[in-house]
């Protein structure tokens, strides 16, 4: 049994995890590479909006993540 285990808080929308203050801190600091307004017309195209910045650099950063590996692909099929 693992003693002193702490538990992060839930909120009460959707029983989702809320963010820690160190990742929370980390993602005001993100420089996005994306243009957070193009962020944001592709998220409202799709029905979703938001009015959190930090919404949009974590978007940001998913966007570059899955770019870089279809970068990656793309080579290995290039070679």
């Amino acid at each position: 049994m693992v003693e002193n285990l702490e538990v992060p808080p839930f909120s009460t929308l959707n029983a989702d995890i809320i963010p820690s203050e160190d990742f929370l801190n980390t993602v005001e600091k993100f420089q996005p590479k994306f243009d957070l307004d193009l962020v944001k017309q592709v998220w409202h195209s799709a029905g979703v909006q938001t009015c959190d910045d930090r919404v949009l650099k974590v978007a940001s950063a998913m966007l570059e993540i899955q770019m870089l590996k279809i970068i990656e692909e793309l080579k290995c099929v290039a070679s």
